[in-house]
């Protein structure tokens, strides 16, 4: 997050210095196309924060609701819902105002449906190292492979 908001900044910056003698016109075209990152580097950060506060919790309620069984349940649904609502605080907040409505839909819609599958896959891949694990390939002096995304108390 400091990375972004550090090359927002400087994104800024370079926006607001003065243009080349001779290329006044590519400067502008750029500083155009730069203006828009403030806003995007806001809603970028705002929509990964919270859908990732939203994830978190959902993932520990349902763990506690199910017991701890049922990774794959607690993993997808809470992915998913953390995933759209990024999804759909980002476009709002970087494109309201700037696209017209039927491409802020598309842009929606595309990015939660490539959030889900990409979900998909990394569940796929959770269970496969979980599986090598087991198997003795990776982590074999491990106690177990501990998924949770807070951090466990002792004696957990």
């Amino acid at each position: 997050m400091v990375v972004r908001v550090l090359s927002t900044l400087f994104l800024i910056w370079i926006i607001f210095l003065p243009a080349p003698a001779n290329g006044q016109e590519n400067f502008d075209m750029f500083a155009k196309l730069m203006g828009i990152v403030p806003r995007v580097a806001f809603a970028s950060i705002t929509a990964t924060y919270i859908g990732g506060l939203l994830n978190v919790h959902i993932f520990a309620k349902l763990k506690a609701r199910t017991k701890g069984s049922m990774l794959w349940l607690r993993v997808f649904v809470s992915t998913s819902v953390g995933l759209t609502v990024n999804a759909l605080i980002f476009t709002l907040l970087a494109f309201v105002g700037v696209r017209p409505w039927d491409q802020i839909v598309q842009m929606v819609i595309l990015s939660v449906s490539v959030r889900l599958v990409t979900g998909v896959v990394e569940l796929a891949f959770l269970y496969f190292m979980k599986y090598l694990q087991k198997a003795g390939v990776i982590l074999k002096d491990a106690q177990d492979l501990v998924i949770s995304p807070t951090p466990l108390a002792s004696g957990e």
